[in-house]
């Protein structure tokens, strides 16, 4: 991300946006046997979704399929604000969507959806400021090993300074390597160790090929280290 002046001021006009990342593969919206907004199981999930209130909220793995006009009811008008969507998901799998509020000052000028229906990028104008908002959710490395240099790419094609991408990208940021050594409990020696708490509790690093690109574009900068930097225990992004 570009920190000149400009950008830096750019983005303090967003500040006070609450923003929700969810990955909602529990909705089963393809596998629902209704096309009633009212009698879909999942309303009270996505109503959950609406009660936090976030301004922008992305979704990952909604598996909308036909259904996606179901969704599109339900957030119209809710107790809990009235809500607008830009999607990619026609399948009965992955696919990712982002909510917004209908009184929210946005205006979308350009929308990228990824053919995998893994990504969707909006170029926009978000309270007067050029940015580029997206959700994405990570696919293996036997289904795309060079999926995050393809997010950047985009978002670099869309040319906003400033962007916010958010989602289950299905990688970890660190790559140092856990070290389990027992025969060090027993060492007079005093040792330093490399611990990465994001690995603490996996029998192996997932993604790991999209896990190092990932990890490589944040030592250049490019993206910055989310989530385990505020909550090291919060494994992955």
């Amino acid at each position: 991300m570009n920190d000149n002046n400009d950008s830096t001021h750019d983005i303090k006009r967003l500040c006070g946006i609450n923003i929700l990342s969810q990955n909602v593969n529990t909705l089963n919206t393809s596998s629902n046997n209704s096309n009633n907004a009212k009698s879909n199981h999942f309303t009270q999930k996505i109503n959950a979704i609406l009660k936090t209130g976030c301004d922008l909220i992305f979704l990952q793995d909604i598996r909308a399929s036909c259904r996606i006009a179901v969704i599109g009811k339900i957030i119209e008008c809710t107790k809990n604000g009235n809500y607008k969507m830009f999607y990619n998901s026609s399948k009965s799998k992955r696919g990712v969507c982002i909510l917004y509020k209908a009184n929210l000052d946005i205006e979308v000028r350009n929308v990228f959806k990824s053919p995998c229906e893994n990504l969707i990028l909006l170029d926009c104008l978000l309270n007067n400021t050029p940015i580029t908002i997206g959700s994405a959710y990570g696919p293996t490395d036997i289904d795309n090993p060079i999926f995050i240099t393809e997010v950047k790419s985009e978002i670099v094609k869309l040319g906003n300074k400033s962007f916010i991408i958010a989602g289950d990208f299905n990688c970890i940021q660190n790559m140092i390597p856990l070290i389990r050594d027992k025969s060090d409990i027993t060492s007079q020696k005093k040792k330093y160790y490399d611990i990465n708490s994001e690995i603490l509790n996996m029998s192996s690093i997932p993604n790991k090929r999209n896990s190092q690109l990932l990890c490589d574009l944040i030592a250049d900068e490019f993206f910055c280290r989310s989530i385990p930097s505020f909550f090291p225990k919060s494994s992955r992004v």
